[in-house]
């Protein structure tokens, strides 16, 4: 019976280390999105503890802005990293938990074009846990909006699955030995 009790609580504890937030990646890396006809592109994700971090790279047409959240989770802060990209010149983090990143390349124009990718910018939320779904949504046009949402999920990292099972496989051969 303690050899039982010993392999459950070991499993229990391997699974919750293993959805913890430095064991995580999003699926899928990098997320295309299109925005209407005219406008298509890509988003790639990193979790870096409890922060989501992103790049948006715009293939065809131009994005004026994304909104980007998290279901169930509200943010704590949003920012970005100035980089070589497209400068964010606005983050607006709305009560129902969305974030709003609005895009400047240049004094007149106030979106990213084909080619060009935006700067490194993060939203901090207080957890994230396997099996969150994160939304992005990607506007043309920030007056007459034309977006297109899609969603990603946040899984567990393979290395953190190989450790669980190799946990497992530890737990089985000392509840063994004990025997």
């Amino acid at each position: 019976m303690r050899r039982l009790t010993a392999a459950l609580c070991g499993a229990v504890l391997s699974l919750v280390l293993s959805t913890s937030a430095w064991a995580l990646t999003v699926d899928p890396n990098p997320l295309e999105f299109q925005v209407g006809h005219q406008t298509k592109g890509s988003v790639d994700f990193n979790i870096s503890g409890t922060t989501l971090e992103m790049t948006v790279n715009v293939v065809k047409g131009r994005v004026s802005k994304t909104r980007v959240s998290v279901d169930g989770r509200t943010p704590l802060s949003a920012g970005w990293v100035d980089g070589p990209g497209v400068n964010i010149r606005r983050i607006k983090i709305r009560s129902n938990g969305r974030v709003d990143f609005y895009f400047k390349t240049s004094f007149f124009h106030n979106h990213i074009h084909a080619g060009n990718s935006s700067d490194l910018h993060y939203v901090t939320y207080d957890t994230l846990a396997a099996g969150d779904v994160i939304t992005f949504t990607g506007f043309r046009n920030n007056i007459f909006g034309s977006f297109g949402s899609v969603q990603a999920t946040i899984v567990p990292e393979p290395s953190a699955a190989i450790m669980v099972g190799l946990g497992l496989v530890g737990l089985v051969i000392a509840g063994r030995r004990r025997a």
